[in-house]
């Protein structure tokens, strides 16, 4: 599956459910979003910022880019997260104090090969070789995006992963702790279509 369409598979409406059961962690992020503590406006706060701190639009542009590359890629280590609470939940509270500890490790990891991306696609698909050549293909459907410097596709992808990103340390740090009996509903599906979810719904937020 190519990196954007992971995101913006297409579901039917408004879905809060995976299968036949409801999907508690989009209704959780519902209730945020409808409470005032939107992951979505944090989004869009965060976008505003990085433009500000951008000298040109050119550099908006590319330190977009990286930024959506970087989220992506950390989404992976929340799903492997979710995973291992699911099959640990008597240790609930200490993984997810440990994934803290972690942060700037599993940042280092991810800049590196987020760096590894964004150069494959500032060089329009060509690699000489890199640690990261068996993935480029997961970034390959930006190539294309990026040399027609199509920005309204770039900002629309930012929100949304930026929004999946604020939803999924909501779920991390202040749902699951509070409810350790949600851990059972954790899935990959579930997850997923959790991801998805936010994506449509900070782009249908966009277009309002």
């Amino acid at each position: 599956m190519t990196f954007a369409s992971h995101f913006r598979r297409e579901k039917q409406g408004s879905k809060t459910q995976v299968g036949s059961q409801p999907n508690s962690f989009i209704e959780y992020f519902i209730e945020r979003e409808e409470s005032g503590d939107s992951a979505y406006l944090a989004a869009i706060e965060t976008l505003s910022s990085l433009k500000n701190s951008a000298s040109d639009m050119n550099e908006f542009q590319e330190i977009l880019l990286e930024d959506i590359i970087f989220t992506s890629l950390n989404a992976t280590y929340y799903e492997h997260l979710f995973v291992s609470l699911k099959d640990n939940p008597q240790y609930l509270l200490k993984l997810i104090d440990r994934f803290s500890e972690d942060a700037e490790t599993r940042d280092n990891e991810i800049a590196l090969q987020g760096q590894d991306h964004f150069n494959y696609i500032l060089n329009r698909g060509t690699c000489v070789g890199c640690k990261s050549c068996a993935h480029h293909a997961d970034v390959e459907d930006l190539v294309g995006k990026w040399e027609e410097e199509n920005l309204d596709f770039f900002i629309t992808l930012y929100i949304g992963m930026q929004t999946i990103q604020y939803g999924l340390d909501q779920l991390l740090y202040d749902l699951l702790p509070s409810d350790a009996s949600l851990v059972e509903k954790i899935s990959m599906e579930s997850i997923l279509e959790f991801r998805q979810f936010v994506y449509k719904y900070s782009e249908h937020k966009l277009n309002e």
